[in-house]
């Protein structure tokens, strides 16, 4: 697979690896949709890239994933990458409760973990009919705790293993996405 001609959407597009693959796939000829939470962040990328179309949603709000569903049926129907940056690293200190609540606790895994599961699942039928690729941005840090980033490190590997069940799933039911992978 040639990694030009192809319509690519980058969840958390707007710094780090996922504006860094933006704009390279930019570069190489695909059409790039970006998301990010903060749109005022994504206007600015916006006008630094022209060539880039963006679109306000936060992979971890169950109401901003049907409307991005929908912008990309519309404007993009031959989607056929996606590309899931969108992620967030805390340090945590698990021994100091005052400071944990539960949403602390889980915040990174609603959008590091189930953010991930999430614009997969409702992409998937668009990717399969146009035989698509997906790409998840896991870590080294999946593989090892660090002592600092626990939470974090638990859904980085849990991205890893879900895009290995992924891709294996495809093969056991016969799809016809072109590849599932994940970045380390």
């Amino acid at each position: 697979m040639t990694f030009t001609g192809h319509t690519i959407l980058i969840t958390g597009g707007t710094s780090g690896i996922g504006l860094g693959f933006a704009k390279k796939f930019s570069e190489l000829g695909n059409k790039v949709i970006i998301t990010a939470r903060n749109e005022k962040r994504l206007n600015q990328i916006l006008n630094e890239n022209p060539t880039f179309t963006g679109f306000v949603s936060d992979v971890a709000d169950k109401d901003s994933l049907p409307q991005l569903v929908n912008f990309i049926k519309e404007n993009f129907p031959q989607l056929d990458v996606i590309m899931n940056c969108a992620g967030i690293m805390r340090a945590i200190n698990l021994f100091e409760q005052a400071d944990n609540s539960l949403k602390v606790l889980t915040e990174e895994i609603h959008i590091n973990l189930l953010g991930t599961i999430a614009v997969t699942q409702a992409f998937l039928k668009i990717l399969v009919a146009n035989n698509g690729l997906v790409i998840n941005v896991s870590s080294g840090l999946s593989n090892l705790a660090d002592g600092a980033h626990p939470i974090y490190n638990l859904t980085k590997a849990g991205v890893h293993f879900y895009s290995d069940a992924l891709r294996e799933q495809a093969k056991y039911f016969e799809k016809t996405l072109h590849g599932t992978f994940r970045l380390n």
